[in-house]
């Protein structure tokens, strides 16, 4: 440690006792007493000043919370074919109903106990009458209307059959529900068809005296035609709606 004058402040070396300058007592220099360091506090330039609460950057933003989506058709809406599952609960009834008057109007053309209209028309006149099926049966001009009412009702019997045979795979979500159904709408269309156009032709008669011509028809039992209203309904199905729940049967 250095030495230094306490009169004319002469820095000596360590071993001097006495200032070379002006003979005083040289001393020992005391180093500085410690200090604390001042803290640099400074205040932020005047651009990066905000004033008031600021929002966040869009990059900090989190992303609106969005409502979950439909699994089976988002966007349609409650709409029938968005909801492939109660369209099948729909379609299981509709073939269990479907059955069941399929079987009981086969029944009711297989014994024969209903009553029909026939029309008599000739000479600009037209006269319509009601009676039993039976009275036609036995005027021996209607033998192949007798056949085809018969022949028909065991078509329904087999097609409530299987109709029911339907709803059992469709209730199962069965995989091969779509192609039975398919099917079932082909040949119940065409049944119905066919046998509208065998009765056209062997449920009517023309019969000619003094000249005249009388024609006589026979109209179809009023089931019939229910019954080809549901086949429509039927084929629309098949083609418009269930190809839409394809998803919803197992494998």
């Amino acid at each position: 440690m250095s030495k230094i004058c306490p009169s004319c402040q002469t820095e000596g070396q360590d071993n001097q006792l006495f200032c070379p300058n002006c003979g005083a007592r040289m001393v020992a220099q005391q180093p500085p007493a410690w200090q604390p360091p001042k803290p640099n506090w400074q205040s932020p330039p005047a651009q990066q000043q905000t004033s008031g609460w600021q929002p966040p950057s869009a990059q900090q933003q989190a992303p609106d919370w969005q409502p979950p989506q439909n699994p089976y058709n988002p966007g349609v809406g409650n709409s029938l074919a968005s909801r492939p599952s109660d369209l099948l609960k729909i379609v299981s009834i509709a073939l269990l109903v479907i059955a069941v008057l399929n079987v009981i109007f086969g029944f009711v053309l297989l014994i024969g106990k209903f009553n029909v209209s026939a029309t008599v028309s000739g000479m600009g006149l037209s006269e319509s009458a009601s009676g039993p099926i039976a009275d036609i049966y036995d005027s021996g001009e209607f033998g192949g209307l007798h056949a085809i009412n018969v022949i028909y009702g065991l078509v329904l019997l087999a097609l409530g059959g299987f109709a029911l045979y339907l709803w059992k795979e469709m209730s199962a979500r069965s995989s091969k529900s779509l192609r039975l159904f398919r099917l079932f709408a082909i040949a119940s269309i065409a049944s119905v068809v066919v046998y509208l156009l065998l009765h056209l032709l062997l449920g009517s008669y023309s019969e000619e005296m003094y000249g005249i011509t009388a024609r006589v028809r026979v109209s179809p039992h009023f089931s019939v035609w229910i019954i080809f209203i549901l086949n429509i309904a039927t084929v629309v199905c098949n083609f418009l709606l269930l190809p839409k729940a394809k998803d919803q049967l197992a494998a």
